[in-house]
């Protein structure tokens, strides 16, 4: 279920009008967020650190899009009586 649930989220979810926008705000926060170190590290060491946090970004979206499709279930299963 998890692997069906993963194929769903890497080809479908990711590129739906939300998740792009949502993508967009996340840039526009990163960009934020990473200003005050451009102070007192290199660019290399900002973008290295950017890297790093889109590199946790990712599967923390992809888990959280696993917990709402299993609420989703259990509320719809709870809803039809079955739960």
């Amino acid at each position: 279920m998890e692997d069906l649930l993963s194929k769903i989220y890497d080809k479908v979810a990711f590129y739906e009008e939300d998740s792009i926008k949502l993508g967009k705000e996340f840039d526009t926060l990163m960009t934020e967020l990473l200003e005050p170190l451009r102070e007192s590290r290199t660019e290399e060491e900002v973008e290295e650190i950017r890297e790093l946090i889109y590199q946790a970004a990712y599967p923390a979206e992809k888990h959280g899009f696993y917990i709402g499709i299993r609420f989703f279930v259990e509320v719809l299963s709870e809803i039809m009586g079955g739960g």
